[in-house]
């Protein structure tokens, strides 16, 4: 082979390998924009919702969904009763109500309608 022509081989060769790596860069630039996206999604869905912090009444399917709080006054939960426990660090559990501190508040355990069930 010519002297000229491995010249232009290897010119072709290192744009082929130019182009390849631009092509790459593209592609994980636009992978970090969609995961930016994600986030962003996901931030703004938490604000909406309030993550367990904020208010979300224009998101709750029934009126009775605001825990008791014993502590503020409200209605103590009922002994031995299976009820939903809100922790303190806004986890809610199923248990039995317990006058510890980590629990600090309570709702009753949604009902069964088993003639609804059955059809």
């Amino acid at each position: 082979m010519s002297d000229p022509l491995i010249f232009v081989l290897a010119v072709l060769a290192v744009i082929c390998l130019v182009v390849a790596m631009f092509y790459h860069l593209i592609l994980m630039a636009q992978r970090e924009q969609r995961l930016v996206e994600e986030r962003e999604t996901d931030r703004n869905q938490l604000q909406k919702f309030g993550a367990g912090h904020g208010s979300a009444q224009g998101y709750m399917a029934a009126k009775d969904t605001i825990f008791r709080y014993p502590r503020a006054g409200d209605t103590p939960a009922p002994r031995g009763a299976k009820v939903l426990i809100l922790t303190e660090g806004g986890v809610c559990v199923v248990g039995q109500w317990k006058d510890e501190r980590w629990c600090i508040g309570w709702h009753p355990l949604p009902g069964r309608d088993r003639t609804k069930e059955q059809a």
